[in-house]
Order: C-alpha cells, then structure tokens, then sequence
C-alpha cells in the first residue's frame, strides 16, 4: 500500500481535494425538481407498496427506466430523509469515475496521460454538477467506461469478459437500453485486426448481459403487458427518438457546441498535427475515437434534446484530448511550456470545482413551492389538491395542439414533483382551472394555489392555513 500511494500520490491528492470541496456542498439545499425529486420518491413508494419490479411515483407506474438505482438509493435512505447521504452516493460514483479514468490511461497510455484527463474531466460543468445530484447517469457512465475498460483487459483474460457483460447489464438496468452505440463501437473494433477468438468473446459478452438483464424484462413485461411496451419501448425510445419531446428541441449541432463549450479550450488540441500523424498507428486511440464519435451521432439523430444525454462521452473524450496534449508536450518538449498546460489544467478544474460547491456561503434558503409543501407535510391530510403554475397550464395547452410532442408522464409531474416529496402526501395535480374549482366545492379538503391565481377563491369560504410570497394553503369549509 505503501509503494502504491508513493506512485500515485497525485492522484490522491487529486481525489481528496475534490471530495473537500464537493461532500460539505451536498446537504446545502433541498432536492430540486424534477430527477432529484423523483428519484427520491420512487424509494419511498418502492417501501410503501412492497413493489420493488418497478418505479412508482405518486401512484403513477414509471416504467421508462430499469429500477436498478432505486435500488442503490434505498441504501443511503437507511439513514432517514436527508439530501446529504443519497447525493453522497453520486459523489461516490464520480470520484470513482474519475479514479478508474486515471488508473486505465495509466496502463495504456502514460501517468501523464491519466493526470491531464482526469483534470480535463474536472474541469466539465456537466461532470461536477451531476456528481453532486440525484441521477442516473453519472452510474451510467461509470458502468460503461468499466464495461469497456474489462472488455479490453479480457482480450488477455477471457475470464473478464464476464465482469465486463455484468457492468454493461447494470448501465442497462440504470439507464435502460440507450447503451447499445457503445457496444456497436466495441463490436466495430474487432475488425481492426480481425481475431475469429474476439468475434466469439463479443458474442460471449452479449449473450451474458442479454442473459442478465432478461430476468427483469421479462417479469415485468409479464406483469405490466401493454403499458410496459408503451412506455419503455414505444414512448421512452421510439417517440423521444422522433419528436422533441415536452419542447426539448435543439439541432444536429446541439451536443457538438455543448462539448466545444465544456471542453474549450482543451479541444483545441484534437486539431494538432502530431495526432493526426499517429493515430492510424494506435488501435486503442481508434477505439476511444469510435466510443465518441459513434454515441455522438446516435444521440444527435434522437429528437429529445437534454444535456446530460451526452455524460457517458465525457471520461472518453477526456482520455482523447489528454494524449493528444501529451503527444503536444513531448513534440515543444520546453518545461515552461509543460509547467503552464498543467497550471491551466489545474486552475481550470478547481475554479470549476470552487464554482460548483460554494459551501462556506451556508444553507441555501427553500423555494417558496417547497416550503409550501414542507408547511403542508405538517397537517394531518393524506392527499393535498394543487393547481399547477400558470406557466406549466400554458404549456399543456400548447402541448395538446402537437400530441407527439407529450408522453403520457408529461402532465403527471405538475412541474413541481417535489410537493409529493416534501408534502410526503398523495398530491392531486390540476391543470385545468375549471376541474380545480370543482374540486373547491367539496369540504374539508387541503388546496395549495399559487398567489397569482388567489382571485379564484375569492368569496369562498376557506380557511387560510399557510401563506408565503408565491404559495397559499387552504382548507375548504
């Protein structure tokens, strides 16, 4: 252990600087809508009901992921309702997303190569963000480059081969199934130099994660039937692979300017000439350009544009420009020019780092809509009557004149998911106005309404039970 910290002190240092700065940041505010919130809830109700096959959120089944990180969730839930310990499990993932960046470009490409990425890597917005929060893709990227990490090294160990199909069953039973370019790329890469014994370790591979993810699928396609096929398949691949759903539109350059932004101006290295020279000599730097630019071009041609669908490319792309910048280094071959790409590299990750995780300002105050739902928490009701922002029913209505555009979880949420999560009650969301006043003349019922739409209730006779700037709650009399 000794010789092993000796070697690899930095990357250590590396490590625990990162840690300081982002464990204290995590109890710093409330959950946010939406994942966050969601994710919480589906733990909650998986307890509630017993129902562990599914995620469930306010009485509603969510079939559009495997529930492999409810799973993981319920662990840190053991210690009670808290936001420090479940997003400590995001950071977990992170740092050792960042460790296993490091420690694969140490074995087949250089410690120099290892370090530089791994400061590249910290110096992404999306990367430090989501190490911090309630998801499912920083797992999902963690289990990918794993994945891919053990295929290779069973090309001397066939034994690996079974770690490496068990990683990608449990990308696929984070995410679902969006992490097929990843395998095609690897498939492709047989053909560098053709092997009939690697052609049979692919087939081998797949048959092993399709045998470990079928399980699942099939109880739940047994289980659930048609909605299971409706949601998972139809809307959740096919429908956000055609339209731009709930207005996340973007064009074919959406994620090329998005790595420009994040990477810049590291990326600039990939237009070096000493690459470009070598690369058709270097299957393995071949095989990471293909793990880019192949899941690049598959999640351009899906429709539904969201920023964190390109998190798995970032650990490659990282290690891509770190040997470019290496190979850069060693042709100035200048100490000074060595000494100021590492001060970059170092500035610009830890100001990206300080940027993200501003602990020492303290606490961040509540939004007004969760402490209105913390407020409601407090009241003996079980179900809590809620007309949505006005903003959220401008937006149904535009959604209803294009129907492809919504799915049908799109008006399940309300906008404000956290209110279940917080009020820790059945919440009945209402984005029609006129539904919500009927349900007014029904007595001895909980309402939250947002300030701007108190005219509605003018004359009635309700008890007020809590107000602030943006949020009333109410009794009906």
């Amino acid at each position: 252990m000794k010789n092993f910290l000796k070697k690899n002190w930095q990357w250590l240092l590396i490590l625990l600087t990162t840690a300081v700065f982002l464990i204290p940041n995590l109890g710093r505010e409330l959950l946010t809508d939406w994942d966050e919130c969601l994710y919480s809830v589906y733990v909650q109700e998986m307890k509630k009901s017993g129902n562990y096959l599914i995620n469930q959120w306010n009485g509603y089944n969510d079939m559009q992921k495997p529930p492999l990180y409810s799973w993981l969730l319920q662990i840190p839930y053991l210690a009670g309702k808290t936001e420090f310990f479940p997003r400590l499990l995001s950071v977990i993932a992170g740092l050792s997303l960042v460790s296993a960046v490091y420690f694969f470009a140490k074995k087949y490409l250089s410690k120099t190569s290892g370090l530089i990425a791994v400061f590249i890597l910290l110096s992404i917005d999306l990367f430090i963000v989501y190490s911090q929060k309630l998801n499912t893709d920083i797992f999902y990227s963690l289990f990918i480059f794993l994945g891919f990490w053990l295929w290779l090294a069973s090309e001397k160990n066939r034994r690996l081969i079974i770690i490496s199909g068990f990683l990608f069953a449990l990308a696929i039973m984070v995410k679902g199934l969006s992490v097929t370019p990843f395998l095609g790329v690897i498939f492709i890469s047989i053909f560098f130099s053709f092997s009939k014994r690697r052609l049979i370790d692919f087939f081998l591979l797949i048959s092993l994660i399709l045998f470990l993810i079928a399980p699942w699928h099939i109880v739940t396609f047994l289980k659930y039937r048609q909605n299971f096929l409706q949601i998972y398949f139809w809307e959740n691949i096919i429908q956000r692979s055609r339209y731009p759903i709930e207005f996340h539109y973007g064009g074919r350059l959406f994620y090329i300017n998005q790595l420009l932004k994040e990477f810049f101006p590291w990326w600039l290295a990939g237009l070096s000439f000493p690459f470009w020279k070598k690369i058709r000599f270097n299957q393995l730097i071949l095989l990471l350009l293909g793990l880019i630019i192949i899941p690049l071009f598959a999640i351009t041609q899906v429709k539904t544009k969201i920023s964190w669908y390109v998190m798995p490319i970032l650990p490659f792309l990282s290690l891509f420009l770190a040997y470019n910048i290496e190979l850069i280094i060693k042709k100035v071959n200048f100490s000074i020019f060595t000494l100021a790409i590492f001060v970059l590299l170092i500035t610009d990750s830890l100001v990206n780092i300080s940027k993200h995780s501003a602990w020492w300002q303290g606490k961040k105050t509540p939004s007004y809509r969760n402490q209105a739902a913390i407020a409601a928490k407090k009241l003996p009701e079980k179900n809590l009557y809620y007309l949505v922002a006005k903003s959220e029913r401008l937006a149904k209505a535009l959604l209803d004149q294009s129907p492809n555009l919504q799915i049908r979880s799109t008006f399940i949420y309300g906008g404000n998911p956290c209110a279940v999560y917080y009020s820790e009650k059945k919440v009945h969301y209402y984005y029609s106005t006129e539904e919500f006043i009927e349900q007014l003349k029904k007595k001895n019922r909980l309402f939250m309404i947002e300030n701007g739409d108190l005219k509605i209730i003018e004359g009635l006779s309700i008890k007020k039970i809590y107000q602030n700037p943006e949020f009333t709650l109410f009794k009906t009399l």
